[in-house]
């Protein structure tokens, strides 16, 4: 089997079953069959391509499905690794690094994506994330403000600064306000940005890079 028919069966298999708001969840059996059987199909591809970053970041998403946080995080830092240009990269890279408690590392990436498109409201409203689950409430703040004045309207980014303002008065503490937007903020960025279909089509088209 060649790289491109191994990374196009994973695809075919694994994009059903990728996290989006609004898409029902179907039979859990079937979609963990589906995402292990494509992880089989990227790394018959890895072994060919071991440096290809769309692999890996497919496999990172499989793996965020599964909810193996801890193969996801190891996926995509490979992913970043290699390309840490691309936003949605950085961005899922940002979520696995917040969801395994990686929250230093988690922060340095999303100041660089921040840094490099700061006119995005997600991802300074991810930055704000990031910040939290750091313990760096005057930053949190900052950054969840700066995503308001691009959006005001944004109802993650409202959830994220309220979520701050709760764990400043001592009402929540950071790990319960963080576990919603989180979570919230991966969709959110999926859907808005097309990541699904349009970027596995851009990815298909780049799998020899």
């Amino acid at each position: 089997m060649t790289y491109d028919e191994a990374y196009r069966r994973a695809v075919d298999l694994i994009e059903p079953h990728m996290r989006l708001t609004g898409r029902t969840a179907g039979d859990r059996g079937r979609r963990d069959a589906d995402l292990r059987e494509g992880i089989g199909y990227l790394d018959a591809a890895l072994r060919l391509a071991p440096d290809n970053w769309t692999a890996w970041w497919v496999r990172g998403k499989a793996q965020q499905a599964l909810e193996h946080h801890e193969a996801a995080y190891e996926s995509l830092r490979r992913a970043y690794g290699i390309n840490g240009g691309h936003v949605e990269v950085g961005r899922e890279f940002v979520a696995e690094c917040l969801e395994t408690g990686r929250a230093a590392e988690g922060v340095r990436v999303a100041e660089a994506l921040s840094i490099r498109e700061p006119r995005n409201g997600g991802l300074l409203a991810n930055l704000a994330v990031a910040y939290l689950i750091n313990g760096r409430l005057d930053d949190a703040n900052r950054a969840a403000d700066a995503a308001l004045r691009l959006d005001g309207a944004d109802a993650i980014t409202v959830s994220v600064k309220r979520r701050i303002e709760d764990v400043r008065a001592g009402t929540m503490a950071a790990t319960l306000a963080t576990s919603g937007p989180i979570k919230a903020g991966l969709e959110r960025a999926e859907v808005n940005n097309h990541v699904v279909p349009k970027s596995v089509a851009v990815f298909q088209a780049a799998s020899r890079g």
